[in-house]
């Protein structure tokens, strides 16, 4: 993987609208996730350590202009500059995206993760 991005969009959204964010990522489906419900908080399980690929922290947003109605973050994996791999033939990738801090979303506001990979 080489970067992952997360956008929020809502008409008349600002930055101050999205907090703190951290990725988890895995190649498998985390053992943590099973019954993970919004407002809900995600325990790291050493059962999940096998297919953990690393985690990728979102703290900077920014903004088009006054008529935008989408802000975005570019990640920094927590092994930067390295890259984030995955074992030979996995095809899988699962995020889990978790508030560090607290922020209160607008209503209806749309969130929304992108990963983007060089494939070899």
């Amino acid at each position: 993987m080489t970067g992952l991005r997360v956008i929020a969009s809502l008409s008349g959204i600002a930055t101050g609208n999205m907090g703190t964010i951290r990725a988890h990522l895995f190649n498998a489906s985390p053992t943590a996730a099973n019954g993970l419900v919004d407002q809900g908080t995600f325990n790291t399980l050493f059962v999940d350590d096998a297919s953990k690929l690393g985690t990728v922290d979102f703290s900077t947003w920014t903004i088009g202009g006054g008529g935008s109605n989408l802000i975005e973050s570019y990640g920094a994996p927590a092994l930067s500059p390295l890259p984030l791999i995955a074992g030979q033939g996995a095809m899988d990738l699962y995020a889990i995206l978790v508030a560090t801090g607290a922020f209160t979303p607008a209503a209806a506001q749309v969130i929304q993760a992108y990963a983007s990979a060089t494939l070899d």
